[in-house]
């Protein structure tokens, strides 16, 4: 409440928290258990081409929505994850994410690795540190994981 008294205008949706709900969603999914907003969350990315705003269908919702970065943080998640949960909760093939495939298909290197493009602060990831503009194991992962799932 406090940010919000600060807004010159209130956001009608706050996609940060919805990025997260898909994926939580998701795991959901992969553990036989049934999340009862998925029709609708899964609408809202649909409607949104996965990350762009209503209002202005070429502009970006949230910086980095389009990128491979990992490890995810609450302000990006990445490509490569999102299309993982759509895919895993059974709308991969939806025509509405047919450019974010086409965008992380040109994300792979000649041997079908995918390059990381963000990652977290050396001191801040619990992870082995993977580099930026070098091939993501676990961005390949994901990505793997999704075109399977799709």
């Amino acid at each position: 409440m406090h940010r919000v008294r600060k807004m010159k205008k209130v956001p009608k949706s706050c996609m940060r928290a919805a990025m997260h709900g898909l994926l939580l969603a998701g795991e959901l999914k992969k553990r036989g258990l049934y999340f009862n907003g998925n029709d609708r969350l899964i609408q809202y990315f649909l409607k949104r081409r996965l990350f762009y705003r209503t209002d202005n269908p070429t502009q970006v919702v949230v910086r980095g929505m389009n990128e491979v970065f990992f490890p995810i943080e609450y302000f990006r998640v990445g490509l490569p994850l999102l299309l993982e949960a759509l895919s895993t909760l059974g709308r991969g093939k939806s025509l509405e994410l047919q450019e974010a495939w086409n965008i992380l298909e040109e994300k792979r290197d000649h041997q079908g690795r995918i390059i990381l493009e963000g990652t977290l602060p050396l001191n801040k990831s619990y992870l082995p540190k993977e580099r930026i503009g070098k091939p993501s194991k676990w961005a390949t992962l994901y990505a793997y994981l999704a075109w399977k799932n799709k």
